[in-house]
């Protein structure tokens, strides 16, 4: 699912390598960025379930609020850092999408062999 993720970010970077219509951009950026938000709501959905299952029964309130405080203030960080980027990389945003796309897509297929032994 994380490698789903970089896949569906690529694309939206990729439409603004080709000259393209504002609307065209707008519908491809859309469409990557809902699949995008699909793969994260089944890996959260996952990631949730392997959190509880391999947690044991009295810690798993405290392990789950750290969970949750760690998610929520971990995405604040992540919209000021691109926040940053975009402004840096303004006519440019391709340079921002596609190298994060390709971290995400690397990075998921690394965590995979982690999540299999988890599930063993």
């Amino acid at each position: 699912m994380l490698a789903a993720i970089g896949v569906c970010i690529i694309p939206a970077g990729v439409v603004f390598l080709f000259p393209s219509g504002v609307v065209i951009r707008y519908a491809v950026v859309v469409a990557a960025f809902c699949g995008m938000q699909a793969a994260i709501s089944i890996f959260s959905i996952f990631a949730v379930s392997m959190i509880q299952q391999n947690t044991p029964g009295e810690l798993l309130g405290k392990i789950m609020a750290y969970t949750s405080a760690l998610t929520l203030c971990a995405q604040p960080l992540g919209q000021m850092a691109y926040g940053f980027l975009f402004d840096r990389f303004q006519g440019t945003v391709y340079l921002v999408l596609i190298p994060s796309g390709i971290v995400v897509c690397v990075t998921g297929l690394l965590a995979a062999g982690f999540f299999r032994k988890l599930e063993e």
